[in-house]
């Protein structure tokens, strides 16, 4: 990785992690109220996870980081349906995941769906931090698992900042 982007995620990282200090850990799905990992391969990290759906964390940091993976691997068409809103499109896009990876098809991301999904995770290959990616070229998706192993992904209506992915329902878009 060139300097410049060693020295963009160094500052990524340490203010996500001078950031989750002040969030409170709630009980929620998943167990921190965060997707999260367990901080070694990538491809496990996500078998433990809560559900989102049309109405559990339907706004959610968590649902945006489900529709980034979904982008991700093709089931959404553009970063302009990553919107942390699982609607209609969401669940839509959540059936041809499950049906492809011949799992129960509810159009809901839970265990199943979320420990399908992280077996497309992988650690960045400069092993820098702890950034995982899914996806390959401009479907590219890059996310940080930071303090407690917590995951944020980067969201591109907000310019790229890096969100949490709390389960928390949210009044706004991420």
């Amino acid at each position: 990785m060139k300097l410049a982007g060693r020295l963009a995620l160094t500052v990524a990282v340490a203010a996500l992690t001078v950031g989750l200090g002040g969030v409170p850990a709630t009980a929620t799905p998943g167990g921190s109220g965060y997707v999260d990992g367990d901080g070694g391969a990538a491809t496990n990290d996500w078998a433990g996870e809560g559900v989102v759906n049309q109405s559990t964390s339907a706004r959610s940091a968590a649902a945006g980081l489900w529709q980034a993976f979904l982008f991700s691997q093709g089931y959404l068409g553009s970063w302009d349906d990553v919107d942390c809103s699982f609607g209609p499109n969401t669940a839509s896009a959540t059936r041809r995941f499950q049906a492809d990876r011949g799992l129960t098809v509810d159009g809901s991301a839970g265990p199943q769906s979320f420990g399908a999904a992280d077996n497309a995770l992988r650690l960045a290959p400069d092993g820098a931090y702890d950034q995982v990616l899914a996806g390959t070229g401009s479907r590219t998706v890059s996310y940080l698992r930071v303090t407690n192993n917590i995951y944020a992904f980067q969201y591109q209506a907000t310019k790229g900042a890096w969100l949490y992915a709390s389960y928390a329902n949210r009044s706004s878009l991420c």
